[in-house]
């Protein structure tokens, strides 16, 4: 089994991971760059609108406005969620199998450790994607641990409230089970 230092949480989840070999410099700006143009657009747009709901939660008739944000947002997710498909129609993803606020584990026999990858998450369960630089810092097997090593502010808090999401749904799950 492979360990984790997350200083965040861990949650089991399956969910798809589209994987490019990268070598560039490691940074949010790199990450950006590297994104096609309409996920670099799209990613704008999500910043733009977490930026809005933020705001918007600080006004006292802010609810509405914030529920119709939280709406748009929810598009938003779906037409990246088209443009990824689309981008990376030709390419496999591999499965992931659990992710923390600064980690992933997956399944792949084709990992190189050490190495620099640009990572889509793509979760359809919860209609988002969020782009990130990983670096593989442990295999066993064909399961590997990647470290985010990039991933913008608005990303890490939409990975962190859907952890919190599933892992409420998790939870849930294993009370059916035992009733």
């Amino acid at each position: 089994m492979l360990t984790s230092n997350d200083s965040y949480f861990s949650v089991s989840h399956h969910y798809k991971l589209y994987l490019t070999p990268y070598s560039g410099p490691v940074s949010v700006d790199a990450l950006y760059q590297q994104l096609p143009k309409g996920m670099q657009i799209s990613n704008e747009l999500i910043s733009l609108q977490h930026q809005t709901e933020q705001a918007l939660n600080k006004i006292e008739q802010g609810k509405a406005f914030y529920d119709f944000a939280q709406l748009l947002n929810h598009k938003l997710d779906l037409v990246l969620q088209l443009l990824v498909e689309q981008e990376f129609k030709k390419q496999t993803p591999v499965t992931g199998s659990a992710f923390g606020g600064s980690y992933l584990h997956f399944a792949s026999d084709a990992m190189v450790l050490g190495q620099n990858y640009l990572g889509i998450i793509v979760m359809d369960d919860h209609q988002i994607i969020i782009p990130t630089l990983l670096k593989i810092t442990e295999q066993q097997d064909t399961l590997n641990q990647a470290e985010i090593i990039a991933i913008t502010e608005t990303n890490q808090d939409r990975l962190v409230q859907v952890s919190l999401q599933q892992q409420q749904l998790n939870i849930r799950a294993r009370k059916s089970q035992e009733s």
